[in-house]
């Protein structure tokens, strides 16, 4: 294929960019800076009037999932993820921002290495994502605080982001946690109390 520059009217993309073949670069997106090619990340997920596709936005959350939570890959944050994310759910001691994102994926698959999501389902409303899961995986190392108990968990969740320019910039979340500290063992399995009659 032919080279093609364009213009494109992307606010984090700069004014002319090299689409596919740039000389002397593998297949991908690239801008031109002080004579070298630079890669764009995930530029594929962007078209050329800046929008990005319901189809695109859902490709991105799929790499979400694959990536952080399957692979325990925290490298992929600085691709996937915006420099000014935010996590609205930080947990407690962790750094805010893409670093912050890096230290959950790893306290995650450090105490469960072996943890996987399995998607279900992915919704997309503008800006707005959101994906629910069913997370699965055995208890082999530190959690949070939480001694390796060896026993295996399965929990549901959903997340939801915002996607602006081919990044990730904003993540909340919600996952059944009550059930997961039960099947660590860190709270008796009670059964609920009957209704009271009133």
């Amino acid at each position: 294929m032919q080279n093609i520059l364009r213009r494109t009217a992307v606010r984090t993309l700069p004014t002319f960019v090299w689409w596919r073949h740039p000389p002397d670069c593998s297949s991908g997106f690239y801008e031109r800076r002080r004579g070298a090619f630079w890669p764009i990340p995930n530029a594929q997920y962007i078209e050329g009037d800046g929008r990005m596709s319901v189809e695109a936005k859902k490709a991105l959350m799929r790499r979400f999932y694959e990536e952080f939570w399957c692979k325990g890959n925290p490298d992929a944050v600085d691709e996937l993820v915006a420099p000014d994310f935010t996590d609205h759910q930080l947990p407690p001691g962790l750094q805010p921002g893409p670093e912050g994102l890096k230290q959950l994926v790893r306290e995650w698959r450090t105490g469960f290495p072996d943890m996987h999501e399995t998607v279900d389902m992915i919704l997309v409303d503008g800006e707005m994502v959101t994906g629910r899961f069913i997370l699965t995986g055995t208890h082999q190392g530190p959690f949070f605080g939480i001694a390796p108990t060896g026993r295996k968990v399965r929990i549901t969740g959903i997340d939801l982001v915002r996607i602006r320019d081919g990044r990730i910039t904003d993540f909340w979340y919600s996952e059944d946690q009550l059930s997961l500290l039960r099947q660590l063992g860190q709270i008796p399995d009670e059964p609920m109390p009957s209704p009271q009659p009133v």
